[in-house]
C-alpha cells in the first residue's frame, strides 16, 4: 500500500480535527431558562445567577392584586435553552397610587353621583334623616382624602327630607331669658305662662323656668313646615 495513495484522505481529516477542537474551545453551553412568573425579585435573581444568566427589568406595571416586586412577565419564556450570560427581561408588579375620597359633605346628590363617576368612583347611597336639606349629602365614609378600598367605593349618606326626631331637653329651673335664646337657635319661639298674677309692666329678666311642655325627654320633631308648641311656665 502506498501513502501517496491516500494523501486526498489529508484534508479531509484535517478539517474535521479543526472543527471538533474549534468547537472544544470556543463553544457556548447552554441552559434552560428558569420559571420566574410569581416569584419575588430576590428569587429571580438567585434562580438567574445560579443558571448563569443576566437579568433585564424592563418595566414595572401596577397590579393591586399582585404583591410589590412579584415577576409578572419574563422573556424569554421558562424552558427555552439560551445560551450562558444571556439575558431574561423581567416585568415585576407594583401597586398603584391609594386614590382617596373627595368631600362631598353639603353638596347635592346628583352632582356628586355624576363626579364620582367621572372619577371611576362607587358609590352606595343611603337616604337617612336629617335636619339638612332634602337630597344634599350630609356624612360620608371614608372621610375626605382619607383612601379609598381596592374596590374604590364611598358610603354616601344623602338627607331624605323626614325631619330627624330629637329628646326634649329640660329646660326647667333654668332663666327664662336663656330659655328663649336657646330655643331661637333651633327656630322655637316659646308661649309663656306665668304661675302667679303679674303687673303689665313686667319683665321677665329674673323669671325661672318651673315647668314645660313637652316634657323633658319627649320625642319630637323639628320641622319647619311644622313649628313646635312650646310652652313654659314661670315665676
Amino acid at each position: 500500500m502506498r501513502i501517496k495513495d491516500y494523501l486526498w484522505l489529508f484534508p479531509f481529516l484535517s478539517f474535521i480535527g479543526g472543527y471538533v477542537v474549534i468547537q472544544r474551545f470556543y463553544s457556548t453551553d447552554t441552559v434552560r431558562v428558569p420559571s420566574l412568573l410569581g416569584k419575588p425579585m430576590h428569587d429571580a435573581v438567585r434562580l438567574l445567577s445560579a443558571t448563569q444568566l443576566n437579568l433585564h427589568l424592563l418595566a414595572e406595571k401596577d397590579d393591586p392584586d399582585v404583591p410589590t416586586g412579584t415577576v409578572i412577565q419574563q422573556k424569554p419564556e421558562s424552558g427555552t435553552r439560551v445560551r450562558t450570560q444571556q439575558t431574561v427581561f423581567l416585568v415585576v408588579s407594583k401597586q398603584p397610587p391609594h386614590a382617596v375620597a373627595p368631600s362631598v359633605v353639603n353638596r347635592p346628590w346628583a352632582e356628586v353621583q355624576r363626579e364620582l363617576e367621572k372619577s371611576g368612583i362607587r358609590a352606595k347611597m343611603y337616604l337617612v334623616d336629617a335636619e339638612c336639606p332634602t337630597g344634599l349629602c350630609c356624612a360620608q365614609l371614608p372621610a375626605s382624602g382619607e383612601p379609598l378600598d381596592r374596590a374604590h367605593t364611598m358610603l354616601i349618606y344623602v338627607a331624605s327630607g323626614t325631619p330627624k326626631p330629637v329628646l326634649m331637653p329640660d329646660i326647667r329651673n333654668n332663666l327664662v331669658t336663656d330659655v328663649q335664646s336657646f330655643l331661637a337657635t333651633h327656630g322655637l319661639t316659646p308661649q309663656l305662662f306665668h304661675a302667679h298674677p303679674i303687673s303689665p309692666e313686667h319683665i321677665c329678666r329674673e323669671c325661672l323656668v318651673t315647668d314645660q311642655r313637652p316634657l323633658p325627654g319627649s320625642i319630637v320633631t323639628l320641622n319647619p313646615n311644622q313649628p313646635l308648641l312650646v310652652q313654659l311656665q314661670v315665676e
